[in-house]
């Protein structure tokens, strides 16, 4: 991973458990706005605020019950929420699957 962006991540404001479905969120509400247009108008009616407060909320209550407990990592989280702003929209299109796949493993549960 380009280090550059993960310290350009960390540097704004780092990526931890408590702000973790914060962030995904807005980063994922940017793809909906940008590459799914008109899923994100119809869901959300255009309102960023909205998109983020639904995913956040989501991403939330899926900690809560799935991963209580477990143990959280930050640099994953990072990479995450890398690759879901600096993918573009043919990837999302096309490899959707591989761009969240650090996303599933934030959390680990021995």
């Amino acid at each position: 991973m380009n280090a550059v962006v993960v310290l350009f991540l960390v540097g704004c404001g780092s990526v931890d458990e408590e702000n973790f479905a914060a962030e995904r969120a807005a980063a994922e509400c940017q793809v909906k706005r940008r590459c799914f247009r008109a899923e994100y108008e119809g869901e959300y009616d255009g309102s960023l605020d909205e998109c983020e407060e639904e995913l956040t909320d989501q991403y939330k209550q899926e900690a809560s019950e799935l991963y209580d407990g477990c143990d959280f990592d930050e640099e994953t989280a990072v990479e995450c929420i890398n690759a879901i702003r600096t993918a573009t929209c043919g990837e999302f299109w096309d490899s959707s699957e591989e761009i969240f796949e650090d996303c599933q493993v934030v959390f680990s549960c021995d």
